[in-house]
C-alpha cells in the first residue's frame, strides 16, 4: 500500500458548511451528508441502474468513452485539454492538445459479440454507462454548487465512481486475462478459439454491470460522507485513465475514495470526517503535488492536464509499461 504524502485544502461537505473552520453546529449533526429523501440503507433498487437491457435505448456510439466527456470538459481551456501518452517503452512522452471527444475512448470497448442488431451489441455503453454518466454529471454539478443531493444523485455518483475503477481498457484486459487463466482448468476450453475468447469478453461485460450495480456495494458506499475539497494551488490537478484513488479496504473505518474532478477540485468519500480533514488540513501546493503523483503512478494509458506546465512532472513518473499491481490489479493508498 503506497501512502499519500501531504494532502488537501479546506473544502465543503455536500449539504453542509465548509470543513474548515470548524463548525460545532454542523459537526454535531448526524446522518449522511448526501441529504436525500431516503437513507442509504433504505435506498430502493429503482434508484440504480442494473441490467443494461432494462434501461431505455439511446444513441449507438462506436467509440466507448471510459473517461466521459462531461468529466474531461472540466480540464479544457478554449475547448481543449492536454493529453499525455508514452507511445513506446523508453520513449519520451507525447503531448497534444485535443478535445474531450478525442481522448479517453476505445472503439467497441464494451461491445457484446451477440445481439439482435448493432444497437443491442452496444447495449452496455448506451443503456448502462451513458445513463450512469448522465446521473453523475448532474450529481457533480450539485457538489460544485454546494447543493444538497437526492437519493438518485447519491446513487448516480456512487455508480460513477465504481465504474471508474473497472471500465478502463487495461482494467478490462486484466479481468479478461484473469478469467481466461481460470478457464484453462475447464475441460474443453481452448484459449486459441476466437468464439471462446469472445464469450470471455461477454462474460466480463456482464461482470462490469454486476460490479457497478452491486446491491451490497452501492448502498454501502452511499453511506459514506461526501466532501468537496477546493485546491486553489498554482499546481493544477491532473487526471488519467484510472482517476479514482481508493484506500486499502473500503469497509475499514479510515477508508476513502478520492477523485480529482477538476483542475482545482477533489471529491472525497469517507466514513470518518477526520479522514477528509487529514487531506483538507494540508498546505495546498503539497496537496496538488501529492495527488498528482498518485494520479500519474496509477495511469496506464493516458494522463490529462489543463495546461502544459506538468510535462516534466509527468515525464518523470508516467510508466505505463511497468508491471500491473499484484492481486486485483489496482493500487491502494493511505490518508496522510
Amino acid at each position: 500500500m503506497s501512502p499519500f504524502s501531504p494532502a488537501a485544502l479546506p473544502g465543503t461537505v455536500w449539504g453542509y458548511c465548509p470543513i474548515r473552520p470548524y463548525c460545532p453546529a454542523c459537526h454535531s449533526r448526524s446522518g449522511n451528508d448526501l441529504a436525500g429523501t431516503e437513507k442509504p440503507d433504505t435506498l430502493s433498487s429503482r434508484f440504480w441502474i442494473t441490467n443494461p437491457s432494462e434501461s431505455p435505448q439511446l444513441s449507438v456510439p462506436i467509440d466507448h468513452h471510459y473517461l466521459p466527456q462531461f468529466y474531461l470538459r472540466r480540464w479544457t481551456r478554449g475547448e481543449k485539454l492536454y493529453r499525455y501518452v508514452r507511445p513506446r517503452k523508453g520513449s519520451a512522452i507525447h503531448q497534444k492538445k485535443v478535445t474531450p471527444a478525442a481522448v479517453g475512448y476505445q472503439p467497441h470497448l464494451y461491445a457484446y459479440s451477440d445481439g439482435t442488431d448493432e444497437a443491442d451489441r452496444q447495449r452496455l455503453e448506451t443503456r448502462f454507462f451513458q445513463l450512469i454518466d448522465d446521473r453523475a454529471a448532474a450529481a457533480l454539478a450539485k457538489v460544485e454548487e454546494g447543493q444538497r443531493g437526492t437519493a438518485i444523485d447519491r446513487v448516480g455518483l456512487v455508480q460513477f465512481l465504481l465504474s471508474l475503477l473497472h471500465r478502463s481498457p487495461t482494467r478490462i484486459e486484466h479481468l479478461r486475462d484473469e478469467l481466461a487463466e481460470r478457464m484453462k482448468s475447464v475441460p474443453g476450453f481452448d484459449a486459441s478459439d476466437p468464439a471462446q475468447i469472445m464469450r470471455i469478453a461477454d462474460s466480463i461485460n456482464d461482470l462490469l454491470s454486476d460490479l457497478i450495480s452491486s446491491r451490497d456495494m452501492v448502498p454501502f458506499v452511499a453511506e459514506m460522507r461526501v466532501f468537496r475539497v477546493d485546491v486553489e494551488a498554482k499546481v493544477k490537478l491532473l487526471t488519467c485513465d484510472i482517476p479514482l484513488m481508493q484506500s486499502h479496504g473500503i469497509k475499514r473505518p479510515d477508508a476513502f475514495l478520492m477523485l480529482p474532478y477538476a483542475p482545482n477540485r477533489l471529491l472525497i468519500l469517507a466514513h470518518d470526517e477526520r479522514v477528509a480533514l487529514s487531506f483538507s488540513s494540508q498546505e495546498k501546493e503539497a496537496l496538488a503535488n501529492a495527488v498528482n503523483d498518485a494520479v500519474v503512478k496509477q495511469a496506464r494509458q493516458v494522463v490529462i492536464a489543463s495546461n502544459d506546465e506538468a510535462r516534466a512532472f509527468i515525464e518523470a513518473r508516467f510508466d505505463p509499461f511497468s508491471p500491473p499491481p499484484p492481486e486485483n490489479g489496482l493500487l491502494t493508498w493511505a490518508a496522510p
